[in-house]
């Protein structure tokens, strides 16, 4: 089964819009692949939800507990080291990483750019859907 780390704004628009990212969560929540976290996106996510979507903080806990509950929490005791355009970047990589994740899904430019990152593609919803049908 595909392990897959999914990026924060893959996470904010599952939960806050319909469509196919809404779909690739069901697919999480139905064991369809395997869905790999971390704190720092878990933190992330509430920050962007609270201060960009003054998401109220009950949503909030709701949405992370959610997401806790179809996904497997890894630690990250450091962020591996890679060369890319936005440091920010660096606690999914190193989520993957650490987590043994195929894919990192995402929305974000930088991220995709990179393409792969040792073993781990990095995908966009549509694609990772397209693999999952298959």
């Amino acid at each position: 089964m595909i392990r897959a780390v999914l990026d924060t704004n893959v996470w904010i628009s599952g939960f806050l819009w319909q469509g196919a990212v809404r779909q690739l969560i069901e697919l999480a929540r139905t064991k369809r692949f395997v869905s790999v976290t971390c704190h720092s996106i878990l933190h992330e996510l509430s920050v962007v939800l609270v201060v960009d979507f003054e998401t109220p903080p009950d949503r909030v806990l709701e949405i992370e507990r959610s997401i806790l509950s179809i996904s497997e929490l890894v630690a990250l005791p450091s962020l591996i080291s890679y060369p890319v355009r936005d440091p920010k970047d660096l606690h999914v990589i190193s989520c993957a990483a650490i987590g043994r994740a195929e894919r990192i899904v995402t929305g974000d430019r930088d991220l995709l750019s990179l393409h792969q990152i040792r073993n781990v593609r990095i995908v966009t919803i549509q694609k990772f859907l397209q693999e999952l049908s298959q």
